[in-house]
C-alpha cells in the first residue's frame, strides 16, 4: 500500500442458497445474490461509501457471480470504474496476490471484494493478529489504512451497519 492509502475488504451480499443453487444446476461459482442481498448490499455499499474517506480508485472482486454483482454495487457507490476480476480473490485463494497487483495501478485507496474466511482472515494478517479475529459478515467490510509502514484498523463495520450509515437510512 502507498503510505496513507486505504484498503476496503468488502464480503459479497447475501447469495442464493447452496441447496436451491443445486436444484437449477447452477454451480457454486454461479450462485447469485438474491433479491435480499441486492437490496441489503445496495444499501450496505452505500453507507461504505458515506463513511470512507478517500474513494478507490481501483475496485478488484473474486470471479464468482456474486462477488461481481457486489463489486458492481460498490463501483456504483463509490463511483469507482468498473471492477477488475483476480481469480486470487476466488475461495481458498491468496488474497494478497490481488492486492499485490492493485498496489501496482498506484491508486491511494483500492477495494477488495471476496469471501469469508478469506478477506476477515486476510485483514486479521495484515493487522498482525491470528487468523479468525476480524470475520466479515455478509456485505460487512473492513477498513485499514496504511500509515508508518503498518496496516491499521479504521473500522470493522458488520453489513447493519453499513446499513445504518446509508444516506438513504
Amino acid at each position: 500500500m502507498t503510505p496513507g492509502g486505504d484498503l476496503v475488504l468488502l464480503r459479497h451480499g447475501i447469495a442464493l442458497d447452496r441447496s436451491v443453487a443445486a436444484r437449477r444446476n447452477l454451480r457454486d461459482d454461479e450462485r447469485p445474490l438474491t433479491r435480499e442481498g441486492i437490496e441489503k448490499t445496495v444499501a450496505a455499499a452505500a453507507g461504505l461509501a458515506a463513511f470512507v474517506r478517500a474513494r478507490p480508485a481501483t475496485v478488484w472482486t473474486s470471479p464468482l457471480l456474486r462477488a461481481r454483482q457486489t463489486a458492481d454495487i460498490a463501483a456504483e457507490a463509490f463511483g469507482a470504474p468498473p471492477p477488475r476480476v483476480h481469480t486470487a480473490l476466488a475461495p481458498g485463494e491468496d488474497p494478497a496476490c490481488a492486492l499485490e497487483e492493485a498496489v501496482k495501478t498506484g491508486a491511494n485507496a483500492i477495494l477488495l471484494v471476496g469471501h469469508a474466511p478469506d478477506l476477515g482472515d486476510f485483514a486479521a494478517e495484515l493487522l498482525g493478529a491470528r487468523p479468525g479475529t476480524c470475520p466479515l459478515k455478509k456485505a460487512g467490510a473492513a477498513v485499514l489504512r496504511a500509515r508508518d509502514g503498518r496496516m491499521r484498523l479504521v473500522a470493522h463495520l458488520p453489513p447493519r451497519v453499513l446499513r445504518g450509515l446509508s444516506p438513504g437510512a
